[in-house]
């Protein structure tokens, strides 16, 4: 039973790390879904884990500065909105 249970488990991973390299390619690269899974299945197959890792590293880490800088980007804007909205001279909330 706990054999099977870890045979799943690392289906389950590798389905997940496939799915996760076809739909960043299908966004980055504009390729079909097909064709971005059997790329990601080249890469994991005939080229190290190490690159693979590095690359997935390598894109978390350029989604989360993309989610970062949006969201500083939205509460700036927010900021000059109410200071244009609102006044600098106007009594601010926590007053």
């Amino acid at each position: 039973r706990s054999g099977c249970l870890c045979v799943l488990g690392f289906v389950d991973v590798l389905l997940r790390f496939c799915n996760e390299y076809a739909y960043t390619q299908v966004a980055l690269y504009g390729k079909t879904f097909t064709r971005a899974s059997r790329d990601t299945w080249t890469l994991l197959v005939h080229h190290s884990g190490v690159e693979a890792l590095l690359q997935r590293d390598l894109v978390a880490s350029a989604l989360s500065l993309g989610c970062a800088a949006g969201g500083l980007a939205c509460a700036a804007l927010c900021g000059m909105w109410g200071r244009a909205a609102f006044g600098a001279g106007s009594a601010l909330w926590w007053q």
